[in-house]
């Protein structure tokens, strides 16, 4: 894979506060004009993590950061049980805790925009906290047939109000889908179910949901698999307050035809829907080889994310403006990680956004939810040990990185 040189890695230009950045966190790099990079699964003291970090969160507003690592000498006063632990780092509070419940280990997935109520996955449920308060409740209930599956795949609208999620079908039960994406209003409690039903004879499985601030907008997958290659169907919108439905992934000539379809991405006022298709259908006239496209459903056009090579694992900025996404395709056989890059849809322009200390190019796989709501801060994963200095710890990390305020 061909690398970009220092020089124009180097020209990303000015980034983070130093303020913004709490006390303990190691290895802040301040150079590249100015520019900072913060590993974040680190000790409170900044010690190194002694094992593997990854599947990192970021809220809207960037104050926290949610990651799960097999590390055991993060929280030293906190005896850590061995496996899998997810963490909680407050950047304005300079804290970090173990997310659990019950004193089980929790999988963040999102935070509201504000950042004040957390939805996690727990081995029993789905649940949302408000982190002021502590209160704690249950999300995934009232599922009729679909009771006793297994969530997954959650993301919280912006208001905190909505949250929708994927339901795997229990044992026993003859529906006709393999998943099904409800939507919990945590305000009047009830639980909708969103995927429309597939009567085909082949088992499709709705997923991959995301929201729009006021959840009355959810993009959601619903793909069928077979017995060599990729499942393959289509992405949905469904506006809630209308009750219309419309096709994603629609080519540029108008035909429908099933693909790949994966990483959907949506903005916060739910106008714009970013997916991925890793097979060979054609979206546009000219695909410029990307595989990341944008659908702007008020017009009715898609576009690809421009790019000399196969895009994977995009993700869109609240307003809109920017997509985080990986310059490569990553798989068992596809060596080292490609370099992540952010493109700009109001210039047009992109530039290189995971760099080592020095300006080259850094390898990175984005988080869950990978961007603050501008597209300013962004998390990875990397197992680069010359992104910040003192990474001597031989294994996955996770860094926040801030960018320059685009133009």
């Amino acid at each position: 894979m061909r690398r970009l040189s220092p020089a124009v890695a180097g020209a990303l230009g000015a980034g983070l506060l130093a303020a913004l950045l709490p006390m303990g966190t190691a290895g802040a790099d301040t150079g590249n004009g100015g520019t900072a990079t913060t590993r974040i699964s680190v000790g409170v003291d900044g010690t190194q993590s002694d094992d593997t970090s990854f599947n990192s969160v970021i809220s809207r507003n960037g104050r926290y950061i949610a990651f799960v690592s097999r590390a055991t000498n993060l929280v030293p006063s906190d005896p850590v049980p061995s496996g899998l632990q997810t963490y909680l780092r407050d950047l304005h509070e300079g804290t970090l805790e173990r997310v659990t419940l019950d004193g089980a280990p929790a999988d963040v997935y999102d935070f509201s925009a504000s950042g004040d109520r957390m939805l996690f996955r727990s081995s029993n449920g789905l649940y949302v906290r408000d982190l002021p308060t502590g209160l704690t409740r249950r999300v995934d209930l009232d599922l009729g047939e679909f009771t006793g599956g297994s969530p997954s795949g959650a993301r919280i609208s912006g208001s905190g109000r909505h949250v929708v999620f994927t339901q795997s079908r229990p044992s026993g039960v003859t529906a006709a889908e393999g998943s099904r994406v409800y939507v919990r209003d945590l305000l009047d409690g009830t639980t909708e179910w969103v995927s429309h039903p597939n009567t085909a004879t082949e088992t499709f499985y709705a997923g991959n949901p995301v929201i729009s601030d006021d959840g009355q907008r959810i993009a959601y997958t619903d793909v069928r698999y077979f017995p060599k290659g990729p499942g393959k169907g289509h992405a949905h919108l469904l506006d809630r307050s209308t009750g219309e439905r419309q096709t994603v992934d629609v080519s540029q000539d108008g035909s429908t035809p099933e693909r790949a379809v994966s990483g959907l991405s949506l903005s916060a006022d739910g106008s714009l829907v970013l997916f991925h298709r890793s097979d060979g259908s054609t979206v546009t006239a000219n695909d410029q080889k990307s595989t990341t496209f944008l659908r702007e459903l008020s017009t009715g056009t898609t576009r690809p994310i421009p790019f000399s090579q196969p895009t994977s694992y995009g993700s869109l900025s609240a307003d809109g403006r920017f997509v985080l996404f990986m310059a490569g395709v990553a798989g068992p056989n596809t060596g080292p990680l490609p370099p992540l890059f952010q493109w700009d849809r109001e210039t047009g322009q992109g530039r290189l956004v995971t760099v080592t200390k020095d300006g080259g190019p850094a390898t990175g796989y984005p988080g869950r939810v990978a961007m603050t709501g501008d597209g300013g801060t962004f998390v990875f994963e990397s197992l680069d040990s010359d992104i910040v200095p003192g990474d001597t710890n031989s294994t996955w990390d996770v860094f926040a990185r801030t960018l320059p305020p685009a133009p």
